[in-house]
């Protein structure tokens, strides 16, 4: 059976089901709420395998079926294709990104395998192209699992993550932008200082284990000093940057009950915490002179006890404050949008545009249903995103349907990778990429298959980007406008 018959879904007994080499998962990792889903609703989608002698191969799966053992279940739904080594790749990393569990070492991994099998074809920017991701990002990929290899062979307990969490990073895991920035600046360093490899292998360590928890700005200008002079000590440069930017660490010491005691009330009375009190009291006990019978931390009692205290202000994060805006902007366009509505089917309807990297699929939903959207036309070329896996076609799709929302996915209005790295690498301009978006892909027939596509519904143009002007879909909604349409980006 090839790909691209229809497939037909067949229950096969788990005892004849393994994961073989074609599986790129490793592990199945945690699947205790997999588990309870399967449980409750059972399988939803069955697992892709290919035939291996008298059993079969999972190709995409491997944790549904590690979940249904777990249950006990003896047959599950399976999709049988009979793939070669180099398809049966393909598909499982296809499969797992779109699930958005795959782990970036597995993304390498599946990589270096392909390149192994044909290393004329596999080249990184046709795999990245593969994923929907540019060039340069595969390399920064490459480049943080060679740091991460060579600092396991050094002893180091490391792992990769694109955002690893605080426990993670505790479990030895260290983001993949710190290790890519730590490499680049080694291999500098062996070039433009002489350094041996036993030296750049001791400073490889000693680099990453004084970045790994640090906020990236903080890693980059400790990597910068390190590239300034590769000889220090990357610890010294990493205490040198905390005492600039946080301050320093007063050695170890102990207070007295009594004191401890007073720096509480005052805590209490005027709302600050102790950590935020003892430097407040300490300059002031440097620079002032306590009047006879009144001890410094009394007399800040004093002082302090006279300022009102103001209520805490709440504070929103960049994102939040932006759908905010986003709501006002809505409640006062009530009569734009109420004109729009009346004017169906004389062609002066309107059509939204928005970009999610900014959004929860919670606030773009809502600021869908506030606008009345009916249907969301996905104009990206490859509907998959590493970094935010809520927002890859499948999940979308199903949020949206949920919400009454329709999905659709038009790939030909998206780019192509190669155009997209140029532009992102320098070689095209933002004027360049416009008149080439422009003249090759809006063309009359794909302006006219889009409206065939939006038919009467009230429509929204997603893609990626927070600002149209610097997205392709503010030339769509552009070209819309020429031919009688209202637009608004969300």
């Amino acid at each position: 059976m090839t790909m691209e018959e229809a497939p037909a879904i067949v229950m096969i007994e788990t005892a004849l089901l393994h994961t073989g080499r074609s599986n790129i998962r490793e592990t199945v990792g945690e699947i205790d709420d997999l588990v309870s889903s399967i449980r409750q609703v059972g399988i939803l989608e069955p697992l892709i395998v290919r035939p291996a002698g008298e059993e079969y191969e999972v190709v995409a799966g491997s944790r549904r079926l590690a979940a249904a053992r777990q249950l006990g279940i003896r047959e599950v739904p399976c999709i049988v294709h009979d793939l070669d080594d180099e398809e049966a790749v393909l598909v499982s990393l296809t499969e797992n990104i779109q699930r958005g569990d795959l782990r970036e070492e597995e993304i390498v991994r599946a990589f270096l395998s392909l390149r192994q099998k044909d290393p004329s074809y596999w080249t990184t920017s046709r795999f990245a192209e593969r994923l929907g991701k540019s060039a340069t990002w595969m390399n920064g990929l490459l480049m943080a699992y060679d740091a991460a290899t060579r600092l396991r062979e050094a002893g180091m307990d490391v792992t990769m993550r694109f955002r690893p969490s605080a426990d993670e990073r505790d479990h030895g895991a260290v983001s993949v932008s710190h290790l890519h920035e730590v490499e680049k600046a080694i291999r500098a360093a062996q070039r433009e200082a002489g350094l041996t490899d036993r030296e750049a292998a001791e400073k490889r360590v000693e680099l990453v284990r004084a970045v790994r928890d640090l906020p990236r700005e903080d890693a980059r200008l400790l990597i910068e000093k390190f590239r300034a002079d590769p000889r220090g000590s990357p610890e010294h440069k990493r205490r040198e940057i905390q005492v600039q930017r946080h301050g320093v660490v007063f050695r170890r010491t102990y207070l007295p009950e009594d004191v401890v005691h007073e720096i509480d009330a005052i805590a209490e009375s005027t709302d600050k915490s102790p950590e935020e009190l003892i430097p407040i009291l300490v300059r002031t006990g440097l620079r002032s002179t306590p009047e006879p019978g009144q001890t410094t931390l009394m007399r800040e009692v004093t002082l302090m006890g006279n300022v009102p205290q103001r209520q805490p202000v709440q504070t929103y994060s960049l994102p939040e404050q932006y759908h905010q805006q986003r709501l006002w902007n809505i409640a006062h366009m009530e009569s734009i949008i109420e004109s729009a509505a009346a004017d169906k089917g004389t062609g002066q309807k309107i059509v939204y545009t928005a970009g999610y990297s900014q959004k929860t699929v919670e606030q773009l939903i809502e600021l869908l249903q506030k606008t009345g959207v009916s249907l969301l036309i996905d104009v990206r070329r490859n509907p998959v995103s590493q970094y935010r896996p809520e927002f890859s076609a499948r999940r979308l799709e199903q949020r949206l349907s949920s919400a009454g929302i329709q999905y659709v996915h038009l790939p030909e209005l998206g780019v192509p990778s190669r155009v997209r790295s140029k532009l992102f690498g320098g070689e095209m301009s933002y004027d360049e990429f416009f008149k080439w978006y422009d003249e090759t892909v809006l063309r009359s027939e794909q302006l006219d298959r889009l409206q065939e596509v939006m038919g009467d519904e009230t429509v929204c143009l997603m893609c990626t980007e927070v600002s149209p002007t610097l997205c392709h879909r503010h030339l769509i909604a552009r070209a819309l406008v020429k031919r009688g349409w209202k637009t608004l980006d969300l």
